[in-house]
């Protein structure tokens, strides 16, 4: 079969329900790739591809026949409509939701070709309630992972029926691990005291849940999502959010590692530690990473603990244990995606560290000026604990540094 037959009708549907089959000669596409660039002054520019844009395209299309000015016309009128049209792509066979940007029609009535011709641009676009603006970017990723746990615990029930009292085991054994490991580190942080009661009420019904997963498998889930994310959100500053991730990871890992596991715990709890992970990250703010090079490696850490869970529930699949729902795969990297997007906005506000290497003795004050600024004497006290502290100065430096000396900024 040629390309030639492949192709289908080029279709354009209007939110009012008209549908028009028209008649096309070229169809062409463009796409903008989402990109920031980062300049260093002692290296090469870093060019960091966020994700892809949405396309566009270019139509030739007309209507022909004895008919062709009042389909023309009505085409017209319906494309008035603010709302999204649809256009079925006859090649590709797939239905993309676009806005109309352009529109020129030619009536070729000189030349009696009996046929109207519009040149049409539309751009794909997204539902307005699905567009994400910059501030509510930590409200849409939690309202991904709440999706997310919804088809966990959908899945994690569903799986449990089918299991043989020797997998149940397993997954008891599993769940008590992880309840643990949560509770370990969890603990290690300061609560309030009502908000430490409302920790120790939820590993009570975990633990109570464990001996009857099999007949409360959903409930299991929900309590042990929720025993992890608790856990974290309880947590004041979203560095410490961070550094609990860090050590849930871990949890994750050996998880991954034991041979022993039941592979569809190890997703329940995967997928709920890298949520996790990926709303504490994009809670902090470029205050908290202070340099560019930390959001990077925070960014890399979700996508490399990501892709571990993906590599092992592969792995898992191809030997027919278990089976990654469509559904949770779909949401778990629109998650990873949107917490990309929204590291990448973090970068782009925090600093760049800098060495400086004194040529000469020099007082600290006026190297702290040249380097910093600082005409407003409360914003050049902050610079200059800063420089202390970043640098561990004490004794005589605090008032001579010597030449030779590196000091570390940022800026």
């Amino acid at each position: 079969m040629s390309w030639q037959d492949r192709i289908t009708d080029a279709v354009i549907e209007t939110a009012a329900g008209d549908r028009f089959v028209f008649e096309f000669r070229d169809i062409s596409k463009k796409r903008d790739e989402r990109t920031e660039v980062f300049e260093f002054s002692d290296s090469q520019d870093y060019v960091q591809r966020k994700f892809s844009g949405s396309e566009v395209f270019d139509l030739a299309v007309w209507f022909s026949g004895e008919n062709c000015d009042e389909q023309a016309e009505g085409f017209e009128n319906a494309t008035r409509d603010i709302r999204p049209l649809r256009f079925t792509h006859p090649l590709r066979k797939r239905t993309y939701l676009v806005q109309l940007m352009g529109l020129v029609r030619n009536d070729k009535l000189a030349t009696r070709a009996n046929e109207v011709a519009f040149s049409l641009s539309l751009h794909e676009t997204i539902d307005l309630e699905n567009i994400v603006k910059q501030e509510n970017a930590a409200r849409i990723v939690d309202n991904t992972i709440n999706t997310l746990n919804l088809q966990n615990s959908d899945y994690f029930a569903n799986r449990i029926v089918d299991k043989t009292p020797n997998a149940l085991k397993k997954i008891k054994k599993g769940i008590s691990t992880a309840t643990a490991a949560v509770a370990k580190s969890a603990l290690a942080y300061e609560y309030a005291a009502d908000t430490l009661a409302d920790f120790e009420s939820i590993a009570t019904a975990a633990d109570a849940l464990v001996e009857t997963v099999d007949t409360n498998a959903k409930a299991m889930a929900d309590v042990l999502q929720g025993y992890i994310e608790f856990s974290a959100k309880a947590i004041v500053y979203p560095i410490e959010k961070m550094a609990f991730y860090d050590e849930m990871i871990d949890l994750l890992y050996d998880l991954i590692a034991d041979s022993d596991s039941d592979p569809d715990l190890v997703l329940l709890s995967g997928l709920s530690i890298i949520s996790g992970l990926s709303l504490s990250s994009v809670l902090a703010t470029e205050n908290d990473y202070v340099t560019k090079t930390a959001v990077f490696a925070q960014s890399q850490k979700i996508y490399n603990t990501a892709t571990a869970l993906t590599v092992y529930i592969e792995d898992q699949e191809l030997s027919g244990l278990a089976e990654f729902d469509p559904r949770q795969l779909e949401t778990f990297n629109n998650l990873i995606s949107l917490s990309a997007a929204r590291l990448s906005q973090i970068a782009f506000k925090t600093k760049q560290e800098r060495i400086f290497v004194l040529m000469k003795d020099e007082d600290l004050f006026p190297i702290c000026y040249r380097l910093l600024g600082g005409d407003n004497p409360d914003d050049f006290d902050s610079k200059l604990l800063n420089l202390i502290e970043i640098n561990k100065l004490g004794g005589k430096e605090l008032y001579e540094l010597k030449q030779g000396r590196r000091l570390k900024y940022y800026i």
